[in-house]
Formats: C-alpha cells, structure tokens, sequence
C-alpha cells in the first residue's frame, strides 16, 4: 500500500469462538419486572476460517483489580468525591478498534490516553458527564495502533454526594466494588487485533472515505438505490426507485473509484422500481459503491459487502 492510501476495514474480522466454548450472558434487568418473560435474542453470524478472518480480542485491559487500579480497592465513602487512576503496560504492538468506559451511577466522568515509550499521548475516549443510561462503545474512525511498550491509563472520578443528580441512596452510603448497580466498578474494554503493517490507513469510519460519489443533479430521476443481500456473494440485486422516465447505467466500482463490473444501459425505464440482477462472480472480497447513473447525469450510490 503507497504513502497515504486509505482502505476500508476488511470485512473478516470477528472474535474467535473454540469448540465446545460456553457461552455465558449477563442480563441487567430494572426494578419491578420480576416473574415478567424475557424476549431478548442473540444472533451469530459465523464466517469459514478459509476466508482469512482477523482474530478480535475483547477484555477490560484497565479495570478496578489490584494487578490495574493504582489505588486499589474501589472504595468511596458517603459524602466524598473520588479518583482512581488504573494503568496497564501493552506487551505487543496492536491495533484498537473501539473503547469502551463502565462506571455506575455514582461515575461522573472518565478519560483514558496511552503514552508511547516516546512519551507521546494518544487520546482514546474523554467522558466529561458519565450517564449510565446511555454507555457503550465508541469506535474509532481509523485503526488506532498503540504501541508495544506503552502504558494505557484511566481515570475516573465518582461522586458519591447528594450532588450527584444519579445518586441512588439519600443519605449517601459506602460504595464499593461489586455486580449491583448500586455498587460500582471501573472497567475499560478495548476491542483490538494483532497489528499490521497499514493498519493506520484503514477505515473504520466510511464519512471519511473520499471516493464515494455524493447524489448530484435531479432528485426526481432515482429517487432511491438499495442492494439485497447485502453482504452478498456471488449475485446481488440491485434495485432503483425511478420517479420518472429516465436511462439508467449501473456499475460496480472499488473504493478507489476503479470500475470492477459494469452492466448495459438500460433506455426508456419507465417510474416505478427497476432491477438489475448483478453477477458479482469474480470480483474479490471486499466493500464496493454501485452507482446508477440517470438520463439528468444525476448518480445515487449504495455501498455493497462482497464475502
């Protein structure tokens, strides 16, 4: 790959399941629904290893144990504000894919960063106000390589005073390390894979990617692009919602604007839904735009997933 090319994430990454591994969920339920039925599913989505999957790992590499948090125990007392600092060295050089902060209610705010041998900081997330309701992972926009010999680092600040609009207990009561909402913890988990020459040029982020081409011209031509089934693999059908007469040519091209597949034109289509059913035999695994080009020189674009 040149100096500062791009590409988009491969689509084989995920997280490796071992025969006979156990599955264990953990289910957080409110107040007030005991003896209610439970409608939550899981749905996996498997890939054959003859694909060249890139192995995830998924682990709260700072965490409130002894072996990462500086001041160890989790302990705040009623009526304290606190901070703890947690800190963990990465033996090998890897790339991050997303980051994710757990606090409680008594969490106010989180920052975590990681310091190269250089001494150089790399900003992973800041959480100014902690809302427990509303935590989950935050993805970056490129993979984040950190690398090996450097320290990541956490700290979190709990509010365990009346003045903490989520404080679960008036008066305030000790809280410590524990399971129960009302206890608290302080875990970071970090999505990584082994990293690779070029991790630093792919994106996870397609708002970034500068090859896509944006709609132009008449909206009233094609009105809408949608490809089913999406990841496909070897057929795809591409459809478009024609608001009026127009001539339509579809093509399939890489996210460096090359053109992999192109079907013949199709003249004097009349409104209504048009479809093309693609061949996609051949072309490599991967992430593609299809562009329907109109009569108007307006263009609707679709991204596309070929397994």
């Amino acid at each position: 790959m040149g100096a500062g090319a791009t590409t988009l994430v491969p689509p084989f990454m995920g997280v490796k399941l071992t025969p006979g591994a156990d599955l264990i969920v953990q289910m957080h339920y409110p107040k007030g629904v005991t003896g209610l039925s439970d409608m939550t599913t899981l749905n996996f989505f498997f890939t054959p290893s003859s694909q060249g999957i890139r192995e995830i790992q998924l682990a709260p590499l700072l965490n409130h144990t002894f072996l990462s948090l500086e001041n160890f125990p989790l302990n705040i007392p009623a009526n304290t504000v606190k901070t703890y600092h947690a800190k963990f060295k990465t033996p090998l050089n890897g790339s991050v894919i997303s980051v994710a902060p757990h606090m409680h209610l008594i969490g106010r705010n989180i920052v975590s960063f990681a310091v190269t041998p250089q001494n150089d900081t790399i900003p992973l997330i800041r959480i100014n106000e902690w809302d427990f309701h509303w935590q989950g992972a935050y993805y970056f926009q490129k993979l984040q390589k950190i690398p090996a010999q450097s320290t990541l680092h956490a700290y979190a600040t709990y509010d365990n005073t009346l003045d903490n609009p989520n404080q679960p207990s008036d008066p305030p009561q000790l809280v410590t390390q524990g399971e129960a909402t009302t206890d608290e913890m302080m875990l970071v988990y970090f999505a990584f894979t082994a990293y690779q020459p070029g991790d630093e040029d792919i994106v996870l982020d397609s708002t970034l990617l500068t090859t896509a081409v944006p709609f132009v011209g008449q909206p009233d031509a094609a009105a809408m692009l949608s490809v089913f089934p999406n990841p496909a693999n070897d057929r795809a059908t591409i459809e478009v919602d024609l608001a009026s007469m127009t001539d339509i040519q579809i093509s399939i091209s890489d996210m460096r604007g090359r053109t992999v597949r192109q079907f013949a034109e199709k003249r004097d289509l009349a409104p209504g839904i048009f479809r093309e059913s693609a061949d996609l035999t051949g072309i490599p695994p991967g992430v593609y735009v299809v562009k329907a080009h109109s009569t108007d020189g307006s263009i609707m674009t679709a991204k596309i997933v070929k397994q």
